[in-house]
């Protein structure tokens, strides 16, 4: 699982060219895992060798996401394989979460992908920092020019 500030999909003549591309996104990971009040977390994950159902043949996953705070969960959302575009053998979680509600500290990220077909669960952590928006200057007044 790979934290970033910025998750986009790329032009088809890009894809797999270039720093951070990996298949068509490029992801720009945040290698000090510290994110401020005002940015998006992002979230990159392949999952792969999924079960397809013989008769639909698609995937059927189910994915949660939890953040904790000295092993207290803060926030929780899941996604269905309603809401989740699922082909092939292989699914591409990328979601960028807002994290204006979470006051500063030092926090866990979980997700945990679960193959319905199979059972099988496959769980990744990340640990990460919110600091706060440091306060701006202010405004620089101009004096009127002396007479």
């Amino acid at each position: 699982m790979i934290l970033a500030d910025q998750i986009e999909t790329v032009p088809s003549s890009q894809t797999g060219t270039g720093q951070f591309v990996l298949n068509s996104y490029k992801v720009r990971p945040r290698l000090s895992q510290e994110f401020l009040s005002t940015d998006k977390l992002g979230i990159f994950l392949q999952l792969y060798n999924l079960k397809l159902d013989e008769a639909s043949h698609k995937t059927s996953v189910s994915v949660a996401y939890r953040i904790t705070k000295d092993q207290q969960e803060i926030w929780r959302m899941v996604e269905t394989p309603d809401h989740l575009h699922q082909g092939g053998e292989q699914l591409t979680i990328e979601r960028l979460i807002p994290v204006a509600s979470l006051a500063p500290g030092r926090y866990s990220i979980e997700v945990t992908a679960i193959d319905l077909l199979t059972n099988d669960t496959v769980i990744r952590a990340a640990d990460f920092t919110i600091k706060s928006v440091p306060p701006s200057k202010p405004a620089a007044t101009t004096r009127p020019p002396n007479s």
